[in-house]
């Protein structure tokens, strides 16, 4: 039989409900440990899985995206792709899982539980002492009309609650995982070049059972593929290079190197020297190369730089000295010509983007022409593009080499005087000038129209600017009076419009000036 003292020592429930356990306790103090029901402890254990489960899933789709950007390599060259795509998955169905599953537990009524929220919302409430203005049948004194304002005030107040929300990050991560998701997805991509052939129909449909549906258009003997989104244009990539096909890609403008040109440097200075000062400096190069002539292939005063398209690459062209002496940068600005590839030695692209067959230029051998075991030069080499014999294929004035489209130029050639003001003609008079011509019947009904007036126009393009009007009118009047004096002379012209030659006229003119001197002899 239990005494007094065990009734009043503190209690233990354990885990199955089924025994106590006594404790002793210091001072007889009692124990204030947390309750929590199973419902509620279930409940958080799946909030911090699920949160762990989100900051894995951002890391995945992050990875996978890194990956699936890469211009450079397939994401299949990475050996954790596959492996990340299948635990994105499995992330995915693990979460949905929890998610319906915390959904359907139950609300919890328990009063004595302490992740209770109905329990944690009264306990935030503010609560009134017991003085006797709570009491029921307290009647309070009458209220001066100043304080209205103020007990209003304060009736209208209400104690704010302070809510938290744990998973108030997640909304976050995924707005930001969707807007990069996004960006790579709306990007616009280039187009993948196949080489035209005759059977490019059965190339064009393994393409599309593979890969989906694409946009191809024909241009320079390459059809060119657009793909919609990243995810495509790999998979397009990696098939046509499984398939063996001729292709080649285009880089991206973002992706291309930035090219500048360093002057004022000596024509002995050594391009690894520049290339060691960037590199110290914090810019990413490629190479470093000297600038030649084209046609002597004279090297020149210039170093032509290759830089990674990175945040800081355009502060090279603030850059003022390189080793301890002062050199301008400025941007490359290449020729205007058509690139042609060192590999495939076809055109609009070059060697590092190329993944079609390599053509040697002295044997037509399935290699570069850097690793043909002719040295020498060849006397009468073999066209690879034309077949004509006498040039190699880098040949410019190859019929098969493309020509730079030169802009069209106005051959439509400018009048001056088409432009010019005529002064002293009225608008009646232009008008009457260019009437067309009428027919017989219409100038049987009406009357002839009068002849404009001729207005002397001076200008210096024409004819009559070339004589001297008051010198001709001297000229007819000493005529008219040598006519008067030898009437032989005036004859003899008349005679002169039955003659032809020119000849004759002037013998006619003699014999009259010749008669006319017998005829008055001095």
């Amino acid at each position: 039989m239990a005494t007094d003292e065990d009734e009043f020592d503190p209690k233990r429930l354990c885990a199955d409900e089924s025994m106590n356990i006594t404790e002793d306790l210091p001072n007889g103090e009692h124990s204030q440990e947390k309750y929590a029901c199973r419902d509620c402890l279930r409940r958080l254990d799946l909030r911090r899985t699920m949160t762990l489960q989100l900051a894995s899933k951002e890391y995945l789709e992050k990875s996978i995206c890194i990956m699936s950007s890469d211009s450079f390599a397939p994401p299949e060259s990475f050996k954790d792709f596959g492996q990340f795509q299948k635990d994105y998955k499995i992330l995915q169905e693990q979460m949905q899982a929890a998610d319906g599953e915390l959904n359907s537990l139950p609300i919890c009524h328990d009063e004595n539980c302490e992740l209770n929220a109905a329990k944690r919302a009264n306990e935030a409430n503010v609560i009134q002492p017991n003085t006797s203005k709570n009491q029921v049948n307290f009647i309070p004194s009458p209220k001066r009309k100043t304080a209205w304002k103020n007990i209003k005030a304060d009736k209208t107040q209400t104690p704010q609650i302070e809510l938290s929300n744990p998973f108030s990050l997640l909304n976050e991560v995924n707005e930001t995982t969707e807007q990069g998701t996004q960006q790579i997805a709306n990007k616009t991509m280039p187009p993948i070049n196949l080489k035209y052939s005759d059977d490019y129909e059965k190339m064009l449909e393994s393409v599309q059972l593979t890969c989906g549906n694409t946009t191809n258009k024909l241009n320079n003997g390459f059809i060119k593929v657009f793909t919609e989104n990243i995810d495509q244009y790999n998979k397009v990539q990696s098939h046509l290079k499984q398939q063996g096909f001729d292709y080649y890609l285009v880089r991206p403008r973002e992706n291309r190197p930035i090219k500048a040109v360093i002057k004022n440097l000596s024509l002995h200075h050594d391009p690894e020297r520049v290339k060691t000062s960037l590199t110290i400096a914090g810019f990413s190069v490629i190479r470093v190369t000297r600038l030649t002539q084209f046609r002597t292939r004279k090297p020149l005063p210039f170093l032509l730089v290759d830089l990674n398209n990175t945040p800081i690459a355009k502060e090279i062209f603030n850059v003022s000295k390189i080793n301890h002496l002062e050199v301008k940068i400025e941007e490359y600005r290449g020729r205007r010509q058509i690139p042609q590839c060192f590999k495939c030695n076809d055109f609009f692209h070059t060697a590092e983007q190329c993944e079609m067959k390599p053509r040697c230029l002295k044997c037509s051998g399935v290699h570069q022409t850097n690793q043909c075991t002719i040295k020498h030069k060849i006397d009468n080499p073999t066209c690879i593009n034309c077949g004509e014999t006498g040039h190699v294929a880098a040949y410019r004035g190859c019929k098969k080499f493309p020509k730079i489209n030169t802009p069209q130029q106005n051959r439509r050639t400018f009048h001056a005087n088409q432009s010019l003001i005529q002064s002293n003609v009225s608008f009646a008079q232009l008008l009457r000038k260019n009437q067309p011509t009428t027919t017989s019947n219409e100038s049987q009904q009406r009357a002839p129209l009068a002849q404009p007036i001729p207005a002397s126009i001076p200008n210096s393009n024409t004819a009559t600017s070339e004589f001297d009007i008051n010198g001709l009118f001297e000229a007819l009047r000493e005529l008219q009076k040598l006519m008067s004096e030898c009437p032989q002379l005036l004859n003899a012209l008349r005679e002169m419009k039955n003659k032809t030659e020119t000849i004759d006229k002037l013998s006619l003119l003699m014999h009259a000036c010749a008669s006319n001197s017998n005829s008055n002899p001095t």
